[in-house]
């Protein structure tokens, strides 16, 4: 698995073309387009419609093979950009918003979400994720910590969070409450109960996974119900299909085949 990165997608030919090279260089990359505008009073039609170029770009991340995201900043953009220039103009001097807006908000908010509480819906960011629960899915650059998360969560860097409701890819380690889905990171798992596969870079540290386990480094858990390929010891309940360790195996039953690089025992 690849590093993760986050691409801010327009849909033109910079970030479509700087897209597909990520992509063809083996990065697991992810796209999130940004609305900074929606006000269209005053405006002439074929003006500001932002809705054909989320379609554009939504277009081009289909056709590339990598996920679409999308982020409305529009009250941030008007709050810090546009209330700048017009105060600027009304101070009889001459603004650069697309500095302003490099800095404010292609670094500041679209880079890093800090949110002071909970969010009902979906949280997105370039950067890192610091925030309460979150309802919906989480995708991030950089690295999450946060409360319960109702739905699947990507991230370029660590999860450290509560309970996660669905599926959890990650670049760094996973330290969480319990994973309603699959786990797949390129570092290491400490969790409670996952209700899906685990495929770790790193050492898994967890409660009963519902599915296969795999990992680069150790396994210690619970009971697995389905096969386990693990790249140091491995040390569990019972084994529901078949195990293979580079070094130990010590569980309590395991119903299909066994093979250790150096011991098996069973633990009655």
């Amino acid at each position: 698995m690849g590093k993760k990165v986050c691409i801010g997608l327009s849909g033109g030919v910079d970030s479509s073309v700087a897209a597909l090279l990520l992509k063809q260089q083996g990065y697991d990359v992810f796209a999130m387009f940004m609305q900074n505008w929606h006000d269209t009073e005053g405006t002439l039609h074929g003006d500001c419609e932002w809705e054909e170029d989320r379609f554009v770009a939504e277009m081009v991340a289909r056709k590339i093979g990598i996920p679409f995201y999308f982020i409305d900043l529009s009250n941030e953009y008007r709050q810090r950009v546009v209330d700048y220039m017009f105060d600027e103009y009304s101070k009889g001097r001459t603004p650069n918003p697309d500095v302003l807006c490099n800095r404010e908000i292609n670094v500041e908010i679209w880079g890093n979400a800090d949110i002071n509480g909970s969010v009902n819906g979906d949280v997105y960011a370039g950067g890192n994720v610091n925030c309460g629960e979150i309802g919906g899915d989480v995708g991030a650059g950089g690295n999450v910590n946060c409360g319960d998360i109702g739905g699947d969560i990507s991230a370029g860097g660590s999860i450290e969070c509560g309970s996660i409701g669905g599926d959890v890819n990650a670049g760094g380690n996973v330290s969480c409450a319990a994973v309603g889905g699959d786990v797949e990171t390129g570092g290491s798992v400490e969790c409670g109960n996952v209700s899906g596969d685990v495929n770790a870079g790193k050492d898994v540290n967890c409660g009963d996974i519902l599915g296969h386990a795999k990992t680069s480094g150790s396994l210690n858990c619970g009971n697995v119900d389905g096969n386990v390929d693990c790249g140091g010891n491995i040390s569990c309940g019972d084994i529901a299909g078949h195990a293979e360790a580079r070094g130990s195996i010590e569980c309590k039953t395991i119903k299909g085949s066994a093979e250790a690089g150096s011991r098996i025992i069973y633990k009655g």
